[in-house]
């Protein structure tokens, strides 16, 4: 498995395991990496169209994002085989990627590429329905309001308002249950 496939493999774990949009992940850089307060901070996103680091989508999207330890040690694992496969291929991660794609333009994967992996990942484990990247999202917010964790802390987890919240994931888990 190349290096740039681990990285988008990470990046689609970490969608699940934080509920960032798609976009706000593949802007990471390291330095938004806090590992001894296991956080992600966002304050910027890559536009799926362009691949361009813009500005991010709400002001409530400018946030902290809790990780838990299996993510650290994961993320401390790609940090380690992104700066050996730099060395080995004689290239830079210039702009300091966490999900850096080796040998592209843009040095990031794109949402394309991640879905095209998730697919093959829940095809393989026979998971069924298939989901996009962004389903991963919703997938991270249901699992939070059904464990319990009041409304206001998932949209700030989210980066949204609690009345966006409310009426998207609560209705779909709604509906799940009928």
């Amino acid at each position: 498995m190349t290096s740039s496939l681990v990285g988008s493999e990470m990046c689609i774990r970490d969608r699940f395991t934080t509920g960032m949009r798609p976009g706000e992940l593949l802007a990471l850089t390291w330095n938004h990496v806090d590992f001894e307060k296991q956080l992600l901070y966002t304050d910027n996103r890559v536009n799926s169209s362009t691949l361009e680091v813009v500005a991010p989508k709400t002001k409530d999207s400018i946030r902290y994002v809790p990780i838990n330890n299996e993510s650290i040690m994961v993320l401390k694992e790609l940090k380690k085989e992104q700066r050996i496969t730099n060395n080995e291929l004689g290239i830079k991660n210039v702009h300091n990627y966490v999900f850096q794609h080796y040998g592209l333009k843009k040095e990031i994967p794109t949402n394309a590429s991640c879905n095209k992996i998730l697919r093959k990942v829940l095809n393989h484990l026979e998971i069924k329905p298939v989901i996009t990247i962004y389903g991963a999202r919703h997938t991270r917010a249901t699992y939070l309001i059904t464990k319990g964790l009041p409304l206001d802390v998932v949209a700030k987890v989210l980066g949204h308002s609690v009345e966006a919240v409310s009426y998207t994931h609560l209705r779909a888990h709604e509906t799940r249950r009928h």
